[in-house]
């Protein structure tokens, strides 16, 4: 069970090679085609060892519902599902942590650059440079989630909290354009593909393209909007309740709790703590654990059982216990199993 194990991990965001791992691939997964359920991601050259790879996986990944598994040496095998997409982005928020303090830093220094270029030139509210500063003092309404200026000399670009960075050029669709809409389709395509190299080396996990036109956003692709569109939900104005990823990981603990109880009143303090002990010690080898909770289910089933010689009124009080014994072993097992 994925989940339960990654109660018993410290999962540091701060440790750079495993940073760079993780959002290695969750640059891959963003990228990937959300129409292809099942595939295979290169990893390309790397030097880390399988169990290290297999472990963090676990870790980082199959821990948040996102199955990923180690294929080969340079492969991973993706399972995508209606929620990869968006708890792939939710894995970015936690391992770009480091680099939030950067960004609002770089925000404050863009803006006020910004603000002192415009207001030290001159422009029409109807120019590029009108388009982009009703951008700039209007992101958060616009596209929420997106709010780090980054640059603003040649296109617009945002950064977000969950990696992902938004690369927008700003034009106006009037009969004095100086480049034709193919020209300055292609100059943004090189811009961004710039972009995207330079973004590599900067833990940046994601960029999307979007033109802002007469004060509308359109995005390139169904891709880049459906990344925005879970941002948007996500971001913290507009979504304040609990993820539903981490509702369900919070009820992983409390289902455990509950067995724990009931296991206590019905198979014995000691067996229970014996199940526990050949959990931890197994947790690696998931089919030997099943194996061993099951031998130890049975024979606290067995002692229940020898107990039954007993008085009328307590034989019924021990079947009654058997059977919530037996309830007890299934939640276990599905846990163990999930």
């Amino acid at each position: 069970m994925d989940y339960f194990w990654s109660f018993f991990f410290y999962v540091d965001v701060y440790d750079e090679k495993k940073r760079k791992f993780v959002l290695d691939i969750c640059s891959k997964l963003l990228s990937h085609p959300f129409e292809l359920v099942n595939s295979s991601l290169d990893l390309g050259h790397h030097h880390y060892d399988c169990s290290f790879i297999d472990q963090l996986l676990l870790e980082a990944f199959r821990s948040r519902n996102v199955n990923v598994t180690h294929q080969f040496y340079s492969n991973i095998y993706v399972d995508y599902k209606k929620d990869t997409l968006r708890s792939a982005l939710l894995i970015n928020r936690t391992w770009v942590k480091p680099f939030i303090q950067r960004l609002k830093r770089l925000d404050e220094e863009k803006r006020m650059e910004w603000k002192q270029k415009y207001n030290n030139s001159p422009h029409s509210i109807h120019s590029i440079d009108g388009e982009k500063n009703h951008l700039i003092n209007n992101i958060d309404k616009i596209l929420p989630g997106f709010n780090y200026l980054i640059d603003f000399e040649l296109f617009v670009i945002f950064g977000s909290k969950y990696g992902v960075y938004i690369m927008i050029e700003t034009k106006k669709h009037d009969k004095n354009a100086r480049l034709s809409r193919n020209v300055a389709r292609n100059n943004f395509k090189n811009q961004a593909k710039k972009f995207k190299q330079f973004a590599k080396e900067e833990f940046i996990v994601k960029v999307i393209e979007a033109y802002y036109t007469n004060e509308k956003l359109t995005f390139v692709d169904r891709q880049d909007r459906k990344i925005a569109e879970i941002i948007d939900i996500h971001n913290d104005g507009k979504w304040r309740m609990i993820d539903v990823v981490d509702l369900y990981l919070i009820s992983i603990p409390i289902l455990l709790i509950i067995a724990f109880v009931v296991s206590c009143f019905t198979v014995g303090f000691y067996e229970t703590f014996e199940i526990i002990g050949e959990i931890l010690e197994a947790m690696p080898q998931k089919e030997a654990t099943l194996r061993k909770l099951n031998n130890t289910l049975k024979l606290a089933e067995e002692k229940t059982k020898r107990g039954k010689k007993c008085r009328t009124i307590e034989s019924a009080i021990l079947r009654k216990r058997d059977i919530v014994a037996r309830l007890t072993k299934i939640i276990i097992i599905w846990l163990m199993h999930n």
